[in-house]
Formats: structure tokens, C-alpha cells, sequence
């Protein structure tokens, strides 16, 4: 995503469009997980991909944000989540964002 400065940052992508989607209230860490299923990582994955020198993430608090996001939107698995997020209008935003 683009505005009149430039590329936007992840950041300012969350910050603009990702703080809810269909009405409802998502963290930026949340996004960043939401992110990473969108574009097929497993948990490790996820966990591996959303770690850095300062902060390592474990599988399980992957997990936990997973069954948070999946009971904040009222669905039960990975996939409900993903159609979740190709049915909302912040598709384009969710992709740019990862």
C-alpha cells in the first residue's frame, strides 16, 4: 500500500486499516499471525518468522493467539479464519501487510 509519501510501513498498514476487521478489534501481534496463515506458514513457521534477536516466540503463544483470533471472530479452525479475512474488505491490506 501506497499513500502520497510512499510505501507504507507494516505499521502504518495495521495503524490504518487492520486495528478491526468486520467490527472487530484485532492486536497488531494478532494481525501479524493472521498474516502468516494467510500466506501458509504453520505454527513453527509462524513462531520462527515472528521472532528476532530480542524476542523469541514459542509455538505456544502462536497457538494462543490463534484460538484468540478464532474465538474473537466465533469459528473453529485455520481456515475459518483465513475465509474470514478474504470475505472482509481488508483482503488487499492483510496481503500487503505480510
Amino acid at each position: 500500500m501506497e499513500d502520497n509519501e510512499g510505501i507504507l510501513t507494516p505499521e502504518e498498514i495495521y495503524a490504518r486499516y487492520l486495528t478491526t476487521i468486520n467490527n472487530i478489534r484485532f492486536t497488531c501481534r494478532e494481525i501479524d499471525v493472521i498474516a502468516c496463515l494467510f500466506h501458509g506458514k504453520s505454527t513453527k513457521g509462524i513462531a520462527q518468522f515472528l521472532s528476532s534477536e530480542k524476542k523469541a516466540l514459542g509455538e505456544k503463544g502462536i497457538d494462543a493467539h490463534i484460538e484468540n483470533i478464532k474465538r474473537k471472530i466465533g469459528k473453529n479452525n485455520r481456515e475459518s479464519i483465513i475465509n474470514f479475512v478474504e470475505k472482509s474488505d481488508k483482503f488487499q491490506a492483510i496481503h500487503r501487510y505480510y
